[in-house]
């Protein structure tokens, strides 16, 4: 993270630390740690870090040194297989998904709510429309066996593909496709990149 920008826009937003605190549901000591650099920034947590900022949050991804700013929107934001989800107010159906995610440790672990949108998984047991819940903090720490989201990138078109996949150090394994092939991508934290790890998952019935 660039400090020296973030603590010029949290002065000219007029928030403390506890604001900033408060505005990501973290810890001062956490906040303090992704300033220093010493704990990834979050994409939900960019997101709303620009909204008080009043910046586009391809620039606080871009000084939190996660991608440069002329990629960070496509290669961020790529809504393939999985992506983020959010609850709409006065929702009971989605209140009802937040509190199974609350009741699966989401506050504790920091983590988000996604959404599948793809049967990549289906024979892992994840299906279309299915929630999960990613740590991403925890992502340079995926195991073996461990269900991740990744993201491929395609550098030639500045773009990304958000993948759901099973780790299998050191590669991504997915469900066998409609020609008998398993998808094997092997992370290489370049063109793979793996960004969150699966801690729980659920279906709304």
């Amino acid at each position: 993270m660039d400090r020296n920008w973030f603590k010029s826009k949290q002065q000219l937003a007029g928030l403390r630390q506890s604001d900033i605190a408060d505005l990501l549901g973290r810890s001062p000591p956490v906040v303090s740690s992704i300033i220093n650099g010493t704990r990834p920034l979050k994409v939900s947590e960019a997101e709303k870090l620009a909204e008080a900022f009043g910046v586009d949050v391809s620039e606080v991804l871009s000084r939190a040194g996660i991608t440069s700013a002329k990629t960070s929107r496509a290669l961020g934001f790529s809504e393939s297989e999985v992506a983020p989800w959010q609850p709409e107010e006065d929702n009971p159906k989605d209140e009802r998904q937040v509190a199974i995610a609350n009741a699966l440790g989401m506050n504790k672990m920091g983590a988000d709510i996604w959404r599948i949108s793809s049967s990549a998984m289906s024979s892992h047991g994840y299906l279309i429309g299915d929630y999960v819940l990613v740590d991403q903090s925890a992502g340079f720490r995926a195991k073996s066996k461990d269900v991740v989201i990744a993201q491929v990138y395609d550098w030639n078109s500045g773009t990304a593909e958000t993948i759901l996949r099973k780790y299998m150090a050191p590669v991504l394994v997915g469900a066998v496709n409609e020609a008998g092939e398993v998808d094997v991508r092997v992370v290489d934290n370049r063109n793979v990149t793996i960004k969150g790890v699966v801690k729980a998952s659920w279906r709304d019935t």
